[in-house]
């Protein structure tokens, strides 16, 4: 049984929540950033046809800043690279070559991020004959990003490999028919200083099935996500979305799959206020489950204190719902024949406007 009895309260959050999925609609990516992915999938598809060595560019194409988007496309080298544990940073894994491997992305016997970059400039720089597109890497986070008038396409390199590969511990509450359905992807990402061989393993697909273990997810990714635009801090997509993702990652297990929306909604929240108040103290904060791009000092504060005073708040309505609960029950015992009992707030009005608070 739910230990937050506020029945009216949860059924309002839910009917609030599943009219933003209902509203949510999908922005279209600019035609300039459209221009940019057709201009890097030709000049990858030329190596690939002549070489072998670079897969597919994906589709997938996200925003991650005001003018700025992220492209994946899938690496696939002519030769094995090994997936090993990397013991000093949880969640991460580097990529080894055969000894006898000679290629401008390996150095001394393994992928090297910076090295698989400047192999890629180079790539897009030879068949990209266009003189209006800047390529270079990028000055914040050592990557690939192409410009071209106003917006900027990062271009993320990622590896793909079976469950057979995975050298990490096995991700909870998956059975192994469902890991072993999906492929993982090693992606690189700065972890610290000087250091070039880690590569994050990130698993979407496994991720989005062990979310798909409580029906509230959707729903609570994006009533988080519509405070958090309310205070215009969602500038700083995706982290955002990132870290509400790993948050809920970290509340499932702590829930039953039929659990009250309010109740998981709280619980992810606290989720989300851990995994920030640790990457407030740890900087190299990461897990196989989260994919987050790093942040600045300005763009975490913002993040933190957004899900600091949401859960506040939170805490503040489950106390009014509480005193609410117990006066109803006084009303109802003393006149059991008035079915009619009014509350005091209407919450479906209360939490709306939470929601479109501009601060």
């Amino acid at each position: 049984m739910s230990d937050v009895p506020y029945y009216t309260f949860s059924a309002a959050l839910n009917a609030v929540a599943k009219d933003l999925l209902y509203d949510e609609k999908v922005n279209s990516v600019p035609s300039e950033v459209e221009f940019l992915k057709r201009q890097i999938g030709k000049a990858l598809q030329v190596v690939s046809s002549s070489q072998k060595i670079m897969g597919s560019t994906s589709e997938f194409v996200r925003k991650i800043g005001n003018v700025t988007y992220e492209m994946h496309i899938h690496v696939d080298f002519p030769f094995e690279l090994t997936p090993i544990r990397d013991n000093d940073r949880p969640g991460f894994v580097m990529l080894k070559a055969d000894e006898q491997i000679e290629h401008s992305a390996i150095v001394n016997g393994f992928l090297d991020r910076t090295a698989l970059d400047k192999w890629i400039i180079t790539i897009l720089k030879e068949n990209v004959l266009r003189d209006n597109i800047l390529i270079q890497l990028g000055i914040r986070n050592p990557e690939v990003r192409c410009s071209y008038q106003e917006y900027t396409l990062v271009v993320l390199p990622v590896l793909e490999y079976d469950y057979i590969k995975w050298p990490l511990p096995v991700p909870p509450a998956l059975p192994e028919s469902v890991l072993k359905a999906f492929p993982w992807y090693a992606v690189p990402k700065v972890t610290s200083p000087g250091e070039v061989r880690s590569f994050l393993a990130w698993t979407p697909d496994w991720n989005r099935c062990t979310m798909e273990f409580s029906p509230h997810y959707q729903k609570v990714e994006i009533f988080i996500m519509k405070y958090f635009s309310a205070r215009n801090v969602t500038w700083m997509w995706p982290n955002i979305k990132d870290m509400i993702q790993a948050a809920t990652l970290k509340a499932i297990p702590k829930q039953k799959v039929q659990c009250d929306f309010a109740d998981f909604l709280f619980t992810v929240l606290e989720s989300l206020f851990l995994l920030l108040k640790e990457k407030k103290r740890n900087r190299d904060f990461s897990s196989y489950s989260n994919f987050i791009r790093d942040l600045n000092v300005l763009e975490l504060t913002r993040c933190y204190n957004s899900a600091r005073d949401l859960l506040a708040k939170f805490y503040h309505y489950k106390s009014e719902v509480l005193a609410e609960e117990v006066n109803k029950s006084q009303l109802e015992a003393e006149d059991d024949t008035d079915d009619t009992v009014e509350w005091p707030i209407n919450w479906k009005s209360e939490i709306q406007s939470l929601l479109s608070q501009q601060k």
